[in-house]
């Protein structure tokens, strides 16, 4: 179980490099909210990005608790129908919905938490 785990972290990681690269600029200046993505926070993202292959990536600040900020969000992707996935940490939860897969990802920042959401419409 922790080989596929590691396998999937490995993807996840490779997926926001790769759409680093091959990314759509927004039309706008600041950051919109992907509508692919479950909205959870209150607060405008600090990165967004919408990829011609269906990738949606954002990530956002927060002044909650990393583990509060996490829970709001797999909060929302299951509000919207998306299973969780049994494999998790404390830091990251895995989702998926048909062929698409989501990971949401926290960690601690001085001024509270920062969490990215990868989500894609074919698996990984």
């Amino acid at each position: 179980m922790m080989m596929q785990f590691a396998i999937v972290r490995i993807a996840f990681v490779a997926s926001v490099l790769l759409g680093v690269v091959f990314w759509q600029r927004p039309g706008s200046a600041s950051h919109a909210w992907p509508s692919a993505i479950p909205v959870f926070a209150q607060s405008a993202p600090t990165f967004s990005v919408e990829m011609k292959n269906g990738t949606s990536v954002v990530s956002v600040t927060s002044q909650d608790s990393p583990e509060a900020l996490l829970e709001t969000a797999a909060a929302a992707y299951r509000a919207k129908g998306w299973a969780e996935a049994p494999i998790r940490t404390s830091d990251m939860r895995l989702f998926l919905k048909g062929e698409a897969v989501a990971a949401i990802q926290v960690q601690a920042i001085s001024s509270g938490s920062c969490l990215t959401a990868i989500q894609r419409p074919r698996g990984i």
